[in-house]
């Protein structure tokens, strides 16, 4: 059944700045959508935190692979943050699946 993923990222501190986390959450929604992902965010920018919500065909855990990745491609894509193997930028702090009725 058609619905979406909610996917809430949280930034760390110290690695990231505030003033700057609104525009890197923009470019990843152009970065998004231009991958022809439909997707969304709401954010508390004072703590660094983003939940997105991103359309899937259905509820199954290829599904949220494939939401994950793209997000992760998108973040990847902006060069705004640190992919670096020593350099914890965020964490993926819940998942939830949300079906359309």
């Amino acid at each position: 059944m058609p619905g979406m993923f909610e996917i809430e990222l949280q930034f760390v501190p110290g690695g990231n700045d505030p003033s700057q986390f609104e525009a890197l959450l923009d470019a990843v929604a152009d970065e998004l959508a231009e991958r022809g992902v439909d997707a969304d965010y709401t954010a508390r920018l004072a703590d660094l935190a983003v939940t997105w919500t991103i359309d899937v065909p259905d509820a199954s855990e290829e599904s949220l692979i494939g939401a994950l990745s793209a997000l992760r491609r998108a973040l990847d894509a902006t060069g705004r943050i640190s992919t670096g193997k020593w350099a914890a930028r965020h964490d993926v702090v819940s998942t939830r699946h949300m079906v359309l009725a």
